[in-house]
């Protein structure tokens, strides 16, 4: 479940952290969960502010974009004072913001979450590789990727490297045997615009897209980490000229 954005109504009061909060000497002694994005949670702010366990009402707005939060936290966002906490959000939230986000919150968003592309690259899902390898430009890496095929088989068709591409395709795209044949009869055979026209299959539309480097494709299309993809791949292939700020909540 995503937790971005929550905070607790208590007495009158809604209480919630910041920035600020989670770099205290406080927060030291509140965390005792490992997984990153408990400071976004409900219970990160009970423990915080001390709140015991009666007469609170949990409260979570996963589109935060459309305002409906308290004023304080609108005015958080607005300064930058939830920046750090944004950087904590797991994958449904990224996947919620990237598919029901306006644009300029969902780049904004994945600009300040996803800074770096090596990071992506070290990243146990194989879209947040995809779009680092592909916000990189290291796609000899992509051919050597030891857990997914469909990254191997991108990058060696970016390549146009006839016997890596090969090699590749030993190692399933798809388990479906038929989508699986259906996407090396076409790759292999650059119909990409075949590919991306799919309806029924959202990997062979992204594998096309990839290697094509279509990232406007990636932004109109419906599946979100295609989406997720072409914002990454955006930003950074326009970013001598892409100018993406902080969207106000009003």
């Amino acid at each position: 479940m995503g937790q971005f954005i929550s905070w607790i109504e208590s007495n009158g009061k809604d209480y919630f952290l910041t920035d600020k909060d989670i770099n205290s000497e406080k927060w030291k002694d509140v965390k005792t969960n490992p997984t990153p994005d408990f400071a976004l949670s409900n219970e990160a702010v009970r423990q915080y502010h001390n709140l015991g366990s009666s007469d609170l009402n949990y409260q979570r707005n996963k589109n935060f974009w459309n305002g409906n939060i308290p004023p304080e936290i609108k005015e958080e966002w607005n300064c930058g004072n939830l920046d750090g906490m944004l950087k904590l959000i797991g994958q449904q939230d990224v996947e919620n913001i990237v598919k029901n986000a306006p644009d300029e919150f969902s780049f904004w968003v994945v600009k300040n979450v996803f800074d770096n592309p090596d990071k992506l690259i070290k990243s146990n899902f194989w879209i947040y590789r995809l779009a680092g390898f592909l916000a990189s430009g290291n796609y000899q890496a992509m051919t050597q990727d030891k857990e997914s095929a469909r990254l191997n088989f991108i990058g060696a068709s970016i390549l146009e490297d006839p016997e890596l591409v090969l090699t590749s395709i030993e190692r399933k795209l798809f388990k479906d045997e038929e989508e699986n044949y259906k996407a090396i009869r076409l790759g292999t055979r650059k119909r990409y615009d075949t590919m991306m026209r799919d309806k029924k299959s959202s990997g062979m539309r992204l594998i096309a897209q990839s290697i094509t480097k279509n990232y406007e494709r990636m932004l109109d299309d419906y599946y979100p980490w295609a989406r997720f993809a072409g914002i990454i791949g955006t930003i950074y292939d326009r970013e001598d000229d892409l100018e993406i700020g902080r969207p106000r909540i009003e």
